[in-house]
């Protein structure tokens, strides 16, 4: 069985490699990636290579067939919702039943909480997979701007 490096190595790559490109401007290079994530460098060209096709837009510097270094240009959408900066279907409708359940322990009487129960028990039930399709529809539209 191969080691895991999505949790150990590929995703703190991924996290500082979005977090660096918001915060300056790209490229952003793989020694500023294994400064934030005290990865050494070796590790995080690994990284890069195995988040660049689906993640990442990376440009290498090769010498002489040797790779020397890395830089990230860009990061997918993929990346960002990977990350947590772009929302999935998923985190929507977690977020909606949130919303719910704050209104639930905030009602003024028990009228008002009862509908709010009533309506978190349908959104966590099966109502949830409506309602992350809904959330996915809507999540869709507003990233490809249909």
């Amino acid at each position: 069985m191969l080691d895991d490096t999505w949790f150990s190595r590929d995703m703190p790559v991924l996290e500082a490699a979005v977090a660096l490109l918001e915060e300056s401007r790209p490229p952003v290079s793989d020694s500023g990636i294994a400064a934030r994530t005290g990865i050494d460098r070796q590790h995080v060209m690994k990284a890069l290579e195995a988040l660049e096709e689906d993640f990442l837009d990376v440009g290498w510097d090769d010498r002489a067939d040797l790779r020397v270094s890395g830089a990230v240009a860009a990061c997918t959408s993929a990346a960002r919702r990977a990350t947590g900066q772009w929302p999935s279907a998923e985190s929507l409708a977690e977020r909606a039943i949130a919303v719910v359940d704050e209104r639930i322990e905030n009602a003024t009487d028990d009228a008002e909480r009862s509908r709010w129960v009533k309506l978190r028990d349908g959104l966590a039930g099966a109502g949830r997979d409506l309602v992350v399709d809904v959330m996915g529809a809507v999540v869709s539209r507003q990233i490809t701007g249909a």
